[in-house]
């Protein structure tokens, strides 16, 4: 449960790093972001106000992507050492594996739309389900550690 815990945790910021990435290197073009927003005509205010818009969108989108997986990681480091976790980081584990499977669909089922090669779409597949492993092995663990505690109790 602690190494699955701690490998949630890596998984959230190796999941932002990734996402940093993409966004400021676009696979196609191979321009980074900035280059994207060099104004021609355009006013500082305005070029100022896309930048920060980008910034907001960022924010929101990486602690949507780091706060489910940073709870889920420290609620089963805090399971394994004992220390009595509600089984809500579960059910979000759950749904998190539920969200990787899909993930890991759409992106076999969507190979000939992206301009992706087939290298990329095996790579992020097999960190996926590695993610997945991990998360599943998590869920399990803290299965059973629950029924042994209720054994010892009762």
């Amino acid at each position: 449960m602690i190494i699955c815990g701690i490998g949630e945790i890596l998984y959230s910021i190796w999941s932002i790093i990734q996402g940093i990435l993409y966004v400021l290197i676009d696979m196609n073009t191979d321009q980074t972001i900035i280059s994207k927003f060099e104004y021609e005509n355009e006013s500082v205010f305005s070029y100022f106000l896309q930048i920060l818009f980008f910034g907001i969108f960022f924010i929101v989108v990486a602690t949507s992507i780091l706060l489910p997986r940073i709870y889920v990681g420290v609620c089963a480091f805090a399971d394994g050492h004992g220390k009595r976790k509600s089984p809500v980081y579960l059910f979000i584990a759950v749904f998190l594996n539920l969200m990787t499977i899909l993930s890991i669909i759409l992106g076999i089922v969507s190979f000939g739309k992206n301009t992706y090669d087939i290298i990329d779409i095996i790579i992020q597949s097999i960190i996926k389900a590695t993610s997945l492993w991990v998360m599943t092995d998590l869920i399990v663990s803290a299965v059973k550690l629950r029924r042994i505690r209720a054994e010892g109790q009762a």
